[in-house]
């Protein structure tokens, strides 16, 4: 089985992609600040792990034995993200950021980042400039650091 690591993976997309994985056998951890529904119950393949990604120290010591490693974790409600802008920075980009620093040195297969189609829309505001920030981070990571990465702009 393959280990596969889904940051923020307690929500929408998290445990849906967890769910289709899962019924392909993969070994799938979930980490997040919030317990999933109990449909990963049903899974003997799906574990969650309590991952705070504003306070965690040792993330690469957490996600070294990943090969495969899906980023969603990030305010993704455009009212909340333009209503508190430092708090989407901090959550969005910085945590991010963090992240990358921490598992530049890991030997992964890939890194999935769940962007959003929002990054071509001006309208959006803090949640489309945070994104896009993190995408070009996460390029420039992967030049400087060879991280094999997948860029996915949800719509």
């Amino acid at each position: 089985m393959n280990n596969i690591a889904i940051i923020g993976g307690s929500g929408f997309l998290g445990i849906n992609l967890a769910l289709e994985l899962a019924n392909k056998k993969k070994k799938i951890t979930l980490f997040d600040i919030k317990k999933p529904n109990k449909i990963i119950n049903k899974f003997k393949n799906i574990e969650f792990q309590n991952l705070n990604i504003q306070t965690e120290k040792a993330i690469k010591k957490r996600l070294k034995k990943y090969k495969i490693i899906y980023y969603f974790a990030s305010i993704a409600d455009l009212e909340t993200a333009n209503e508190n802008p430092r708090n989407t920075i901090n959550i969005n980009l910085i945590c991010f950021l963090n992240f990358l620093e921490q598992i530049k040195d890991l030997k992964l297969k890939r890194i999935l980042f769940a962007s959003s189609m929002y990054v071509f829309n001006d309208m959006a505001g803090f949640y489309s400039t945070t994104k896009l920030a993190c995408e070009l981070f996460l390029e420039s990571y992967s030049k400087n650091f060879k991280i094999p990465f997948t860029i996915i702009r949800y719509g």
